[in-house]
């Protein structure tokens, strides 16, 4: 199932919850990776890269799903999956503005979940770095074969988000 536009499912606190899910397409430099929440806890929806969206709460949460979870909530095969990545870091920036929140984000010692923090009318673009065939935590480094980004999606807080300047 696909959808544009973010459908509310949250975590407990109210977060919005996006679930990353690396793709294959035979690109060794940038990664494809789709998102989606969750319909049901057996159903997920597509939401767009350009469409995440904080829904006015202070953050949102992106989890790299594991391919049990995709299989099962969405219509991907595990051929259609690459599992050979695993989230790393996450850089963000205000598109409109200032940016009073942090750039980077961390996800290391086998964590597969980056919790972003958005403000008040804001979009921020953000960078996704996953590891390729190993894995790094702080005690072990040096285990990495490749980095790889993703395409720029953005996270948008509230239905007034996209706030460019006006001339």
């Amino acid at each position: 199932m696909t959808s544009s536009a973010a459908v509310s499912a949250q975590s407990p606190d109210d977060v919005p919850v996006y679930y990353l899910v690396p793709v294959r397409t035979g690109n060794d430099v940038t990664l494809a990776v789709w998102y989606y929440q969750a319909l049901t806890p057996s159903q997920w929806t597509r939401v767009a890269a350009k469409e995440l969206n904080s829904n006015n709460q202070s953050q949102v949460i992106l989890q790299q799903a594991s391919a049990g979870q995709i299989i099962d909530c969405t219509n991907l095969r595990a051929e259609d999956l690459d599992l050979t990545v695993q989230l790393y870091v996450a850089v963000a920036r205000n598109l409109y503005g200032d940016d009073p929140h942090p750039n980077s984000y961390t996800a290391v010692d086998g964590a597969v979940t980056i919790d972003v923090s958005t403000g008040a009318d804001m979009t921020r673009a953000l960078i996704l770095v996953f590891t390729k065939n190993g894995s790094l935590s702080s005690a072990q480094v040096g285990n990495i074969d490749q980095l790889m980004s993703t395409t720029e999606p953005e996270i948008k807080n509230g239905v007034g988000a996209d706030q460019r300047p006006r001339a």
